[in-house]
């Protein structure tokens, strides 16, 4: 996903709150959370 489609993702979901969104962001950040959490 590119940074635009992100930032997108990120308005609509400030906007809107659905879950549907919040979902697919979490699935987006699961990687950074799994490199951060193994420090």
């Amino acid at each position: 996903m590119d940074e635009t489609s992100r930032s997108k993702l990120w308005d609509d979901y400030s906007r809107t709150k659905s879950t549907q969104i919040r979902e697919t962001l979490i699935i987006e950040y699961s990687p950074l959370v799994k490199v951060v959490a193994g420090r």
